[in-house]
């Protein structure tokens, strides 16, 4: 009971709903693949050797034998450019990703938008079904709802609704007319059974 009193009520509410679901899940996925294979590029720097590193991290503490300035200055700038390039990829997956669920709650919220519009419209049939359901009754069987468009389900949902009532209608005009049939079958007989005896008038006819 508590749990049907979150589930939406209406099929264009829930219709929207999964539209947008399934936006949100596929642009997920997408997201997710892109972040994956920005982030498996390498970076465009060449790679530092573990020579380098060892020198580099010699040169910085600068303790025990000090290497020749030009061997430290070319491990330095190694090992810096590499750093700065993977600092630089970082950055711009951290904005992608950023970005990203930005630009994908946005479009999420369009697809509901445009979701429930095209809930709306694939379901206005069958508003003019349910409108045409309690205009009809016993006096007023002529309501069509005369469905135009392709041959889809709901085409053919509103004319089976129209066959029904021109066969309601139908039935209703027999019984109207066997009811009508029935009440004059009495007084024709009475008018038959006085002309047949013409001495046997009524009180009225006795008293005049």
């Amino acid at each position: 009971m508590r749990l049907s009193r979150w589930v939406p009520q209406t099929i264009r509410i829930r219709l929207t709903i999964m539209y947008a679901a399934l936006f949100l899940v596929a642009g997920t996925a997408l997201l997710g693949i892109t972040y994956a294979l920005v982030a498996s590029l390498p970076v465009k720097v060449p790679p530092v050797t573990n020579a380098q590193a060892k020198l580099a991290f010699a040169c910085k503490l600068g303790k025990g034998v000090h290497p020749p300035a030009a061997k430290c200055s070319r491990a330095l700038s190694a090992v810096g450019a590499h750093e700065a390039a993977t600092e630089q990829r970082n950055q711009t997956l951290g904005h992608l990703m950023v970005y990203s669920l930005v630009g994908l709650g946005v479009v999420t919220a369009v697809s509901g938008g445009l979701g429930w519009l095209m809930a709306g419209r694939a379901l206005r049939p069958v508003s003019s079904i349910t409108a045409a359901a309690r205009r009809a009754s016993e006096r007023h069987l002529g309501e069509r709802i005369a469905l135009q468009g392709p041959r889809d389900e709901l085409k053919e949902l509103a004319d089976t609704f129209d066959q029904m009532l021109e066969r309601l209608d139908g039935a209703f005009a027999a019984q109207r007319r066997f009811v009508a049939d029935a009440s004059h079958e009495p007084a024709d007989r009475h008018a038959h059974r006085d002309r047949g005896h013409p001495g046997k008038a009524g009180p009225h006819a006795r008293a005049a």
